[in-house]
């Protein structure tokens, strides 16, 4: 299917001479990307919905797709065990979730975890380099993220939205504890 789209896509592009030939391959992989993000959070909505958990999984989403974007962290090995592992992930966290309880110690988790991703951030990955530059940038914006999401945890105490932000930061703060272990720890030994 994918596959489909991504051809009537690149015909269309180079039809109306948006792209050249040598620029298809690019293309198809970006094209593929977009797409499989598209299905990601689609499955997500779905399944919040199912859950009547809209509400709860975009306050989720806002804080751990932001954090994750510039901290980084472990990734799945295919693109196809990323969609089955996120979406578990999110279907647990989503029915667990409900039972957590807003207090000192989601208040404490969150702030550590926030100080943990603002120390490990950004976290290496092997198939994208940051130049130092890149890594500069999104170690600033690392910073910004989380101090803008502490004080918004000081301000608007047991708040539900909030809580389900602390949860994205604690959840990002794992993603990238473990991708700092296998990415630094794990591929600096097979080195």
């Amino acid at each position: 299917m994918i596959g489909i789209i991504q051809s009537i896509m690149i015909t269309a592009f180079l039809n109306y001479g948006l792209i050249d030939r040598e620029e298809i391959e690019a293309y198809k992989f970006g094209i593929e990307c977009y797409i499989l993000k598209i299905i990601h959070f689609g499955t997500y909505i779905l399944g919040a919905v199912f859950l009547k958990s809209l509400f709860e999984f975009l306050a989720f989403f806002v804080s751990y797709s932001l954090l994750r974007k510039y901290a980084g962290g472990i990734h799945a090995n295919t693109r196809r065990m990323c969609l089955i592992l996120s979406n578990i992930i999110i279907f647990f966290l989503l029915v667990f979730g409900q039972k957590i309880e807003y207090g000192i110690i989601l208040y404490f988790l969150s702030i550590i975890s926030l100080v943990i991703i603002m120390i490990l951030g950004p976290v290496a990955n092997p198939d994208r380099k940051l130049s130092l530059k890149e890594k500069s940038k999104f170690k600033k914006n690392i910073i910004y993220i989380c101090l803008i999401e502490i004080i918004a945890i000081n301000i608007f105490k047991e708040c539900d939205f909030l809580k389900w932000m602390q949860i994205g930061a604690i959840v990002s703060a794992v993603v990238a504890i473990a991708g700092k272990i296998k990415y630094d720890l794990v591929f600096q030994n097979n080195i």
